[in-house]
């Protein structure tokens, strides 16, 4: 199961039905970080209200894409294509490899599989983790982001 990091701390006492349910979870970067809430692919499906309406989900963080579990339940909940990493990725690379994909997608309306496409080959895999860039479905690549918030509104 995936799962998504919150910036909710983490308490035993909060979220309770939804920790018995696997719809969140105590998650850490690392020992010496604080707790946090995460949630799954269940949260998303079971717990969250109303839809995506045709956006796009993008996920920076680790194996956002590495199970298809989390991009179905978005695809579940409307939303028209999600985009994220095939396994752990460091920060920075993140940073600059998602920031280089916004441009080409919102500036250039370059469609989401040619600007994935051309932000992979410009910077490659990470190249501490080896992560890359992936999205669903198949045919969510076939719009820019700006067309997608065109057809929300």
């Amino acid at each position: 199961m995936t799962w998504l990091y919150t910036n909710e701390p983490y308490s035993k006492t909060d979220h309770v039905m939804d920790q018995l349910g696997d719809r969140v979870s105590r998650a850490q970067v690392n020992r010496e970080a604080p707790p946090f809430f995460a949630v799954s692919s269940k949260f998303v499906s079971d717990a969250m209200t109303g839809d995506f309406n045709g956006t796009a989900i993008i996920m920076m963080g680790c194996d956002s894409m590495h199970l298809s579990d989390l991009a179905l339940a978005f695809i579940g909940k409307g939303a028209a294509v999600t985009i994220g990493w095939n396994r752990s990725v460091t920060m920075s690379y993140t940073d600059t490899v998602m920031l280089a994909l916004l441009r080409k997608t919102c500036e250039d309306q370059t469609k989401i599989i040619d600007a994935l496409l051309e932000t992979m080959q410009q910077y490659g895999p990470d190249p501490d983790m080896g992560a890359i860039l992936q999205y669903y479905p198949e045919a969510g690549g076939l719009e820019t982001l700006p067309d997608l918030v065109s057809l929300t509104k």
